[in-house]
């Protein structure tokens, strides 16, 4: 790469503790796939966590659409899911 001034500038590979001493995993032998049922599968969350919450089940859909229903929120433009944050309480666990 050329720098303004006309003399050459070349990164320098990164060194430090920061990086795993022998590479990066390559993730090869460490997929688990997911059960094939379920439906016997527990997720234990702490009752007194404050960031995890377990919900209910939505109710099955009845294969029809919705109709005539408000709109709670128009985006346009570049809107990501930052700028569409949780409200209330978990406001702090944003990020």
């Amino acid at each position: 790469i050329k720098k303004p001034d006309g003399t050459d500038f070349k990164f320098k590979a990164p060194t430090g503790d920061y990086l795993p001493p022998k590479g990066f995993d390559p993730g090869m032998d460490t997929y688990e796939a997911p059960a094939e049922d379920g439906s016997s599968l527990k997720v234990n969350v702490d009752p007194s966590s404050e960031r995890l919450q377990l919900l209910d089940p939505f109710q099955k859909w009845d294969g029809k659409d919705i109709e005539d229903a408000a709109v709670l929120i128009k985006a346009r433009g570049k809107c990501t899911t930052d700028h569409i944050s949780m409200a209330g309480p978990w406001l702090k666990f944003r990020g």
